[in-house]
């Protein structure tokens, strides 16, 4: 059993590294501490690598931890690499944030792709009253700098996406598109050149 395993692992770490050699990224789970590490380390490398040589990543993500996906988005738009995003299969959450960090017009999605966007989640509310108060705050915090994010990226206003993210909201590609979330739905590869 712990052959397969580590036979599981060399193919793993052969794909990843056939991946990082063509400049790609995955963000293909759900975002959180360790998978930030993971695409930072990544990012960083490639910038190294070659700073003025495109990096293309690629989102099939449920979203997750609000601050590790901020850490990969604004690693994103740091770096001195030109982006490209990708969504296949979907970016929810999180996940649609992170589709936001390409470079002007390098904001993609594939036919198939949905994407969510709603408002911040806090989890497990605990502690004094006073505790509470102050986390309640920090969350009105957190959705007004994603309603701005959101504004800024589609060109929507504040009340149109603070309505938007009042719910689970799902689009198509064709929707995410129409609505400013993406700059082009690709059917292949060579679409993204």
């Amino acid at each position: 059993m712990s052959e397969e395993k580590n036979e599981d692992n060399g193919e793993l770490d052969s794909i990843s590294s056939k991946l990082l050699k063509s400049r790609t990224v995955i963000i293909s789970q759900q975002v959180d501490a360790k998978l930030s590490a993971k695409v930072l380390s990544q990012l960083v490398l490639l910038e190294q690598e070659g700073p003025e040589l495109p990096i293309t990543v690629f989102i099939n993500s449920p979203g997750g931890e609000i601050f590790s996906g901020f850490a990969i988005f604004d690693m994103l738009k740091f770096i001195t690499c030109p982006v490209t995003t990708v969504v296949t299969g979907f970016a929810a959450s999180m996940g649609s944030i992170l589709s936001l960090a390409a470079d002007e017009g390098r904001r993609f999605a594939m036919p198939q792709a949905k994407i969510m966007i709603h408002q911040p989640l806090l989890m497990g509310y605990q502690g004094r009253a006073s505790e509470c108060e102050i986390q309640a705050r920090e969350i009105l915090k957190t959705r007004d700098h994603l309603v701005q994010l959101y504004a800024d990226q589609t060109g929507k206003s504040h009340e149109e996406i603070k309505k938007a993210l009042d719910r689970d909201n799902w689009f198509t590609a064709e929707e995410a598109l129409e609505y400013g979330l993406l700059d082009k739905v690709v059917h292949s590869r060579s679409e993204l050149n």
